[in-house]
């Protein structure tokens, strides 16, 4: 539960002087574990309390964001939004957050993003758009909801 994983963040860092932004040898510390497996009170306490870096990429580029999108966790995607980190990193693959609320049909998480500037014509290193992330994942709406937002932009700067 997100209880024991917050017990044994507290444990690790302040009992045992662990240093907060360790990671194991693909890259993943204690943020980017927290956030992809739901732990929104170890997300809390590694950002405020242990001072975790919310911008630390994974050995494939990914970020605690990134992590977050993927499995669907809402609350703690808006936390990671509201920190000084770079809305548009990209992975190894050129992927960035948009395209992954694009591929895991991510419809709230899509429009935080949005809010925060992400790049919703960004392109990844196959060409691919978070628009045509959408389209071949069948993700009809969340496509929509993109294309509508580039033609704003659009017309905003005419």
């Amino acid at each position: 539960t997100s209880l024991c994983a917050l017990f044994w963040c507290k444990m690790a860092f302040h009992v045992a002087g662990m240093h907060t932004n360790v990671a194991d040898p693909k890259g993943y510390t204690a943020l980017i574990l927290s956030a992809y497996h739901g732990h929104e009170d170890a997300v809390n306490y590694l950002l405020d309390q242990a001072k975790a870096n919310p911008c630390h990429k994974d050995g494939k580029g990914n970020t605690a964001l990134m992590g977050a999108i993927f499995r669907g966790h809402t609350a703690i995607s808006n936390r990671l939004m509201s920190e000084s980190c770079n809305i548009n990193t990209e992975n190894q693959r050129g992927q960035n957050a948009i395209m992954f609320a694009a591929l895991f049909n991510r419809h709230e998480i899509l429009q935080s993003l949005l809010q925060h500037g992400a790049n919703a014509n960004a392109v990844d290193r196959t060409g691919n758009s978070s628009i045509d992330i959408a389209l071949n994942q069948g993700n009809l709406e969340l496509a929509r909801t993109l294309q509508v937002t580039l033609r704003n932009k659009q017309l905003e700067t005419q």
